[in-house]
C-alpha cells in the first residue's frame, strides 16, 4: 500500500457519497463509515456510530442536495489508517452552497477503506491551502 493507491481508494469512496446526495440515496453510508464512526461539529453533540451516522443523513437528504468533494491533502500514516483534508460542499434544493471544511479519519477494515471519524466546520477557513 502506498499513498497514491490510498488516495485512488478514498476518492472513488467520495464520488459514491457525491452521487448519492442528489439520489437522496442514505446507502452509501454503510459504504463509506465504519461501524464506529464518530462525526464532531463545532456546537454540535457528536454523533458516535454508523446508525447515529445514518440518522444525521436520512434528515439531511430528505430533500435532494447537490454535493462536491476536493481533497487536498491525503497522507497515509500506516498499512491501515490514513487522514485527508477536503473541501466537501453541499447546496440543498433551492439554497446557496454551504462550504465545508473536514479532516476525515480512514481505517482499512477487512480490506476496503472506510471512514472512521470526520471532524468539520461551515463557513471558515479551517485548513489552510492553495487554490
Amino acid at each position: 500500500m502506498n499513498n497514491q493507491t490510498f488516495i485512488d481508494a478514498i476518492a472513488e469512496k467520495y464520488r459514491d457519497k457525491v452521487e448519492a446526495f442528489p439520489k437522496q440515496d442514505v446507502s452509501f453510508v454503510s459504504r463509506f463509515y465504519s461501524e464506529e464512526a464518530t462525526a464532531v461539529a463545532p456546537g454540535r453533540d457528536p454523533l458516535v456510530g454508523i446508525e447515529a451516522v445514518r440518522s444525521f443523513y436520512e434528515g439531511l437528504l430528505a430533500n435532494p442536495v447537490g454535493a462536491s468533494y476536493r481533497s487536498f491533502r491525503a497522507v497515509l500514516t500506516s498499512p491501515t489508517t490514513g487522514y485527508d483534508f477536503a473541501d466537501f460542499s453541499i447546496q440543498p434544493e433551492g439554497s446557496d452552497v454551504i462550504p465545508l471544511k473536514f479532516l476525515f479519519m480512514w481505517r482499512l477494515i477487512d480490506g476496503d477503506w472506510k471512514c472512521d471519524g470526520y471532524l468539520y466546520i461551515r463557513n471558515e477557513t479551517f485548513f489552510p491551502h492553495a487554490d
